[in-house]
C-alpha cells in the first residue's frame, strides 16, 4: 500500500523566508463564494516557520487575517518570480476575503421576503430605497 501511495506523492520542504502560494479554496476556508470564482492559489506569502513535518505557518495579508495561518504542505506551492517580467506572476482577479463596498447608502427598507431554494438554505431579500436616487432606482 505504501508503494502505491508514494507513487504520486511529492515531498516538499520550505525554509523560513521562502515565498509560497497558498491554496485557500480547497477546504472551504472561504465561505459564501463559489469556488469557481476564487483563484486556485493566492498571492505569494512568506513562510514564517515550520510547525510540523508537513505543516507550515505563513504570514497572511491583512484581508485574510481571519484565517488560521498554518497550512498543510499539500496546500502550498513554491513561488518563482520571473526576473525579466516581474508582473507576470501577479494575480489579476479579486483577492480572497475581499468585501464588496457600495457607493449607495440605504435610506429605507421597504419590504423583505424569504426566498426558498431547492437543496439550499433559504435566503432573505430586501427592497431598498437608496439615498439620493429617484423612485425608479428602488431595488
Amino acid at each position: 500500500m505504501k508503494r502505491w501511495a508514494d507513487r504520486k506523492r511529492r515531498f516538499r520542504e520550505f525554509k523560513e523566508g521562502d515565498q509560497v502560494l497558498v491554496k485557500l479554496y480547497q477546504h472551504g476556508r472561504i465561505r459564501g463564494v463559489h469556488k469557481g470564482l476564487i483563484r486556485r492559489y493566492e498571492e505569494p506569502f512568506t513562510v514564517l516557520k515550520k510547525v510540523d513535518n508537513v505543516a507550515y505557518k505563513v504570514e497572511l495579508s491583512e484581508s485574510l487575517s481571519q484565517l488560521y495561518p498554518i497550512f498543510h504542505v499539500s496546500l502550498l506551492k513554491p513561488f518563482y518570480q520571473d526576473p525579466h517580467d516581474p508582473l507576470r506572476n501577479v494575480p489579476t482577479g479579486a483577492p480572497a476575503g475581499m468585501r464588496d463596498e457600495y457607493d449607495k447608502i440605504a435610506e429605507e427598507i421597504l419590504a423583505d421576503r424569504l426566498v426558498y431554494h431547492k437543496n439550499r438554505a433559504p435566503t432573505k431579500e430586501y427592497l431598498v430605497r437608496w439615498h439620493g436616487l429617484p423612485e425608479a432606482e428602488i431595488s
